[in-house]
This record gives C-alpha cells, structure tokens and sequence, in this order.
C-alpha cells in the first residue's frame, strides 16, 4: 500500500528537522570562518551548506500548506527574498555580505521552518 501525499509530506518534515539540526550549526560555523578566519574548504563547506539549504527549501515547498496549518504563517516570497539577498552576496564574493545574508536572513527562516514543523509533527 502507498502512503498518501500528507504521510509523504510527515516523512521529509521529519527527514528535514532531523537534518536542520546538523545544518544551523554548520552555518553557525561557516558564518565564523567568513567574518574571523578563513580555513583551506571554507568555500567547499559553504557549497555543501548551500545544498543543504537548497533542500530544506524544496521539502519547505513541498510542504507549505502542512507547515502553515499550525500558524506558521510561513511567506514563500519572504523566503525567496531570503534567498536573493543570500545569492547576491555569493555571486559577489563578498564573505561578509554572505555571513549577514546567512544570519539575519536564512537562520531565522530556517529555524521558524523547524520549529513549525515541529509542531506539525507532534500532532
């Protein structure tokens, strides 16, 4: 028997809250090595980073609709102004501009994706 859509959408929120608690402190860490000290795989690390967060996004916009019965009030265009403002600072190559995008855009989107599907999760 298949699961339906909502038991696949209960599945990669729990996949994804599992591996956010991976992902926030590794952008923690990468924000440090851009503002303080650079080290020899920073710009890999970041790579990784950036794919992790590109799937964050794809189960976040697979799963909106879920995340938001809770209250959320997840806003798909403030996380994709999110992501602009992080994505003009890579392509700039500027590591502070990064750093910024990083903390005060995407850590706190992330950490509210967590913590609504959390909430999605207990029931």
């Amino acid at each position: 028997m298949s699961a339906t859509y909502k038991e696949q959408q209960i599945e990669a929120l729990t996949e994804m809250v599992s591996y956010e608690e991976r992902l926030i402190p590794g952008l923690y860490a990468v924000i440090t090595e851009l503002t303080e000290e650079r080290k020899e795989d920073t710009d890999e690390f970041l790579v990784t980073l950036i794919n992790g967060m590109n799937w964050v996004f794809q189960i976040v916009n697979h799963t909106l609709d879920l995340l938001n019965e809770k209250e959320a009030d997840l806003d798909k265009e403030k996380i994709n102004d999110a992501i602009t403002i992080f994505t003009k600072a890579k392509e700039e190559k500027n590591d502070e501009a990064i750093a910024n995008a990083t903390s005060e855009y995407l850590i706190p989107i992330l950490q509210r994706v967590q913590e609504s599907a959390k909430l999605v999760l207990e029931g």
